[in-house]
């Protein structure tokens, strides 16, 4: 189910076709026209999912072969088993729901290595021996436990694998966390809060087995961001104020993300007066910025960590300065609004908008994801075009980027 925004049908009619998405000029920042949904929930039967089935706060993942990954909440009759631990699977419009943690369980949002493998961490209320880090692979149609290290968790979360099977997670001891990887049949630490740390936030993890995410120094109380590799060596990225004077930072958000192998990492900061920006750090002295609010049409930036490519595409969540929630692309020139609240968008129930009933609920569910390829993945809330009264519950979408042959229908041409 695929189609194009409205605007773009009148250029497709006019110029018959579109360039295919080939043609765009290396690193440009592509355009989006083409929207392809690979699930939906709603109050009744979805598209892809079985009935009953629920997408909630949940953050979508997209890997480099395009398959999606979402965490959803599906009814299963079992006494106490109220939790949201069922795992949804897609690729180009086609997919369900492959797998589930243990009974009882609550599932991490998962994440797709770029080998197709899904990863995922399982906990449970009061805790169970059965929970650690899992994953799913379609060659067999297998979940399996991968490990329950560090001996002693209590919670396991933000599971991300890469193509060598190595996995890096945050764990809690009780009341202290601490950032790990797993290779090997081991568990190497790269961070814990005890004598540096005093808070470590969401961490993200690369090819390369490194951790880059936000730090609470102890003592002082600065917040940086940091890369930590598998030997615990740290490299600081970007400072705040209250550290360096110099520093146009006053205040990191809680989720940088980095690229799968090049190093660049994404994060959103709090400048003086309130202004907010995204920023990418490319390499030492080398940070660029992304976006800043009142500029480019950005009103302002949600509290979502951005997604980030190997070139350096930068996704993440915004309000437009027409106050609406919108999903943003940029590079180090330019800012594209790729989506958002009142456009039209294709569904399997036909012409639907993102939009919610109640004006001041959101529009989007979680974050979003970017591939190398520049498509960007997003779970926004739908109603019929031009009727925001009626709910046809949340959908799965891949934004893909650049432009494709597109009939004045809406529709992708063979």
């Amino acid at each position: 189910m695929r189609s194009c925004l409205l605007p773009s049908l009148l250029a497709c009619a006019l110029t018959g076709v579109l360039a295919d998405r080939a043609t765009a000029a290396p690193n440009a920042l592509p355009d989006y026209l083409d929207f392809q949904l690979q699930a939906r929930s709603g109050i009744g039967p979805g598209f892809n999912l079985p009935l009953g089935a629920s997408i909630n706060s949940a953050t979508v993942d997209l890997n480099d072969a395009g398959r999606v990954a979402v965490r959803v909440s599906l009814p299963t009759g079992i006494p106490g088993d109220d939790f949201t631990r069922h795992i949804f699977v897609g690729e180009n419009g086609a997919g369900y729901v492959v797998s589930e943690g243990p009974t009882g369980s609550l599932v991490s949002d998962p994440r797709v290595a770029p080998n197709g493998i899904v990863w995922f961490a399982a906990n449970f209320e009061g805790g169970n021996a059965l929970a650690g880090i899992y994953r799913y692979d379609a060659s067999d149609q297998s979940t399996v436990r991968v490990t329950a290290l560090p001996a002693g968790t209590t919670f396991y979360e933000f599971a991300r694998g890469n193509a060598l099977g190595q996995i890096g997670y945050r764990v809690s001891f009780g009341s202290s966390k601490a950032w790990v990887s797993y290779a090997g049949g081991s568990v190497q630490t790269h961070a814990a809060e005890s004598g540096i740390y005093s808070f470590l936030f969401t961490p993200s993890f690369d090819e390369n087995q490194v951790i880059a995410g936000k730090v609470l120094l102890a003592g002082s109380g600065f917040n940086q961001i940091r890369t930590i590799d598998n030997h615990a060596v740290a490299v600081i990225l970007a400072r705040s104020t209250a550290e360096t004077a110099a520093s146009p930072y006053v205040n990191f958000d809680n989720s940088p993300a980095i690229s799968p192998t090049t190093g660049r990492v994404a994060f959103i900061a709090t400048l003086a007066a309130g202004v907010r920006g995204v920023y990418r750090y490319d390499s030492p002295g080398n940070i660029v910025e992304i976006a800043r609010t009142g500029t480019q049409g950005l009103g302002s930036i949600e509290s979502f960590g951005p997604a980030i490519n190997d070139d350096g595409l930068v996704a993440f969540r915004g309000v437009d300065s027409n106050g609406k929630q919108a999903i943003f692309v940029g590079d180090d020139s330019t800012l594209r609004r790729v989506i958002g609240r009142g456009d039209p968008i294709d569904t399997d129930l036909g012409l639907g908008q993102i939009d919610q009933e109640t004006p001041g609920s959101p529009a989007f569910s979680g974050g979003v994801a970017i591939n190398a390829s520049g498509d960007i993945a997003f779970s926004p809330t739908l109603t019929p075009f031009g009727n925001n009264q009626i709910e046809w519950g949340t959908g799965v979408y891949v934004a893909h980027a650049g432009t494709q042959l597109i009939h004045a229908n809406g529709f992708e041409g063979n």
